[in-house]
């Protein structure tokens, strides 16, 4: 390999041993310090690893398009394997710039403003102290409940109500993984994740994809209509068909097809406080209503025939 670097830089007159070092120190130690900020690890990121970083990105497409601009005269293979070698670095300059989604992390940028935001009320005779501690975690709730009365803009006056008072928490530091099933930041309905419509169909020259809300209502209407065996790879997961199918209502398996639709949502960390409501019998089919919670200010209603 570093006898093809020294042909290349001698048929293009390119400097690319320059790149390789720069790149190589940028993931070895800048890399890692934007991870630990999306992270919530850290909370500044120095200028210079973000101007290297942005400095690198667009000598990669120039790296690119020396290649592109000689391939005449890099015939052998040695060049194409110096070539994927450079498109590697590049894809891994690029993932640097999507750490943000790839991490599920709530802060969109270096200045994080926001984070992803809660409701909370704050109940009576609770102090921000408390709420610092009890809900948020914070390390040092002796001084970081400071942060909740600046970002919610409280008085003095109002630290230590004796009535309910609401605020927005911002989940900020430690949320990476309250919901895996996305790829996106964490911040408002966007931990819902988004998905193509289940009745295949084409929007704008290319396949629908559904809104945060019509994902996450699809995702339930799918999984409450889940049957054993309907996915291959997990043959058990689903309501069994034997516990309704020749039964009648008196005589029906209800603790057991609870116990698994129960499992099924289980299965999605999005989803919280799963609950039927009724069974009932219409006609030859069981009707079960159930409630459900979201992580995210949604409390959804369905049913789903067995």
């Amino acid at each position: 390999m570093i006898q093809s670097i020294v042909n290349f830089e001698q048929l293009t007159k390119y400097k690319l041993t320059t790149f390789i070092d720069d790149s190589a120190e940028f993931l070895k130690t800048g890399f890692p310090t934007i991870a630990e900020f999306f992270n919530g690890t850290i909370d500044v990121v120095d200028s210079k690893i973000l101007n290297e970083h942005k400095k690198l990105l667009k000598e990669a497409d120039v790296v690119i398009q020396v290649f592109k601009s000689n391939a005449q005269k890099l015939e052998t293979a040695e060049y194409w394997f110096l070539l994927e070698f450079v498109e590697d670095i590049r894809t891994k300059l690029q993932t640097c710039s999507k750490l943000s989604k790839i991490l599920r992390s709530s802060r969109v940028d270096f200045s994080f403003s926001t984070g992803f935001a809660h409701p909370y009320l704050l109940g009576d005779g609770q102090t921000l102290e408390n709420v610092s501690n009890d809900v948020l975690r914070d390390a040092d709730s002796e001084n970081d409940w400071t942060k909740i009365a600046m970002s919610n803009d409280l008085m003095e006056a109002d630290w230590n109500v004796n009535e309910g008072k609401q605020l927005t928490l911002y989940y900020e530091k430690f949320q990476r993984d309250i919901v895996t099933s996305f790829v996106d930041n964490l911040v408002g309905e966007k931990i819902y994740g988004k998905d193509i419509d289940r009745k295949i169909t084409f929007e704008y020259d290319d396949l629908k994809v559904l809104s945060y809300k019509d994902t996450v209502y699809q995702c339930v209407s799918i999984m409450s209509n889940l049957k054993q065996g309907d996915i291959p790879e997990y043959p058990s997961l689903g309501v069994n068909s034997s516990l309704y199918v020749g039964s009648n209502i008196a005589n029906l398996q209800y603790a057991a097809i609870i116990r698994e639709l129960t499992r099924v949502f289980s299965t999605d960390d999005l989803f919280i406080n799963f609950n039927v409501t009724e069974i009932k019998l219409v006609e030859d089919s069981y009707y079960v209503k159930f409630e459900v919670g979201t992580k995210y200010q949604l409390v959804i209603e369905q049913s789903a025939v067995l």
